[in-house]
């Protein structure tokens, strides 16, 4: 018969072991099927000018391009309501979602020597008001995506994407307060881009630029999985009244060869205007280090995303050298430029 006290040990160990096996906990993603949800994608950043240097056969141009300062603020809004008609596992099978308000603007201030000045641009998209059905393809676990109802321009459709909930921040099981795993860097281009691309487009901005800017936005964004290189690890925190906690945090540290992306899109341009492109895209190095810290919070009863915040400071840098001939004489020049950024990314469910 065993003592009292080894009965007492023994059952203590048995009471630690239960308890350590009922404290996990599942953190999943499962809305009820026909339920919809009303979220709101919010981005506020500002992009200064640390460092601008110009190096011109040999000769710095500091002197002659005087003192500056130069800032981006930019502020994003997405507002969009999901409808999950119909569920599968972990995604749904079949998303109903309209675009209530989509804006975007950005600020750009100068200050010089010789005076300052600032300039608004203003985003929107042809989405705003559409209503658009993601269908999952059961073959190639991919989405089909269809406008709802009627017709639209389906050039609006094709990069858009449809996991707006953040599922890729959730442990793969269940766990335990504490534990941590890890999230490719990749993914936070759903981040970046709230929906995919939503087919922005700024108004009074000329065709010419306009088209330049947005075409190299576009294929930058197109390398978007290159330049987010880096680690990402996720805490377990805790539920408190459903509501479970996890604490996020990121550092990205990349570099990023686009001389041949800027190089063609210089030259597309100067085609278009009918002249030759005067200079060669010898080297440009896009370089970006980042850490973020944030916390997703994640409603347990409900199956879905409460709330969610992310802010990130960073350095965005490239480094350019170019050749070539302007008016008769050969030129070659390295032009080093260095950006900080300060973002904050917010969600909010309803």
């Amino acid at each position: 018969m065993m003592s009292p006290p080894r009965s007492l040990a023994a059952l203590s160990l048995i009471a630690f072991f239960f308890a350590l096996s009922s404290s996990r906990e599942a953190v999943v993603f499962a809305p009820e099927e026909g339920s919809a949800l009303t979220k709101t994608f919010g981005m506020e950043g500002v992009f200064e000018l640390e460092e601008l240097s110009v190096v011109v056969d040999g000769e710095d141009m500091a002197e002659a391009l005087g003192s500056f300062e130069v800032t981006v603020d930019a502020v994003t809004s997405i507002v969009v309501t999901d409808t999950y008609a119909a569920l599968g596992e972990g995604r749904p099978r079949k998303l109903v979602r309209s675009f209530d308000r989509l804006g975007a603007s950005s600020t750009l201030t100068t200050d010089s020597d010789v005076g300052g000045e600032s300039e608004e641009t203003r985003l929107s998209s042809a989405l705003e008001g559409e209503t658009v059905v993601f269908t999952l393809d059961e073959e190639t676990a991919g989405y089909t995506v269809a406008f709802a109802p009627g017709e639209g321009d389906e050039e609006l459709l094709e990069e858009l994407e449809e996991e707006m909930d953040l599922r890729f921040l959730l442990p793969g099981g269940e766990v335990a307060v504490g534990d941590t795993w890890e999230v490719p860097v990749r993914a936070f281009s759903r981040l970046l881009l709230p929906g995919g691309t939503l087919g922005w487009t700024a108004e009074d901005e000329p065709e010419a630029f306009g088209g330049t800017m947005e075409g190299f936005g576009d294929a930058l964004f197109a390398k978007l999985d290159e330049l987010l290189a880096g680690e990402c690890t996720c805490t377990f925190k805790g539920t408190t009244a459903g509501i479970a906690v996890i604490e996020i945090h990121l550092e990205v540290g990349s570099a990023l060869d686009v001389s041949e992306l800027l190089r063609d899109l210089a030259e597309d341009a100067a085609a278009e205007a009918g002249q030759e492109l005067p200079i060669e895209i010898e080297v440009a190095d896009l370089n970006l280090d980042v850490e973020a810290q944030g916390v997703l919070r994640w409603n347990t009863t409900a199956g879905h995303l409460q709330d969610f915040e992310l802010s990130s400071d960073g350095l965005l840098g490239i480094d350019l050298a170019l050749s070539g001939e302007i008016m008769g004489e050969a030129l070659a020049a390295e032009i080093t430029v260095e950006v900080s950024t300060s973002m904050k990314h917010t969600v909010g469910v309803e």
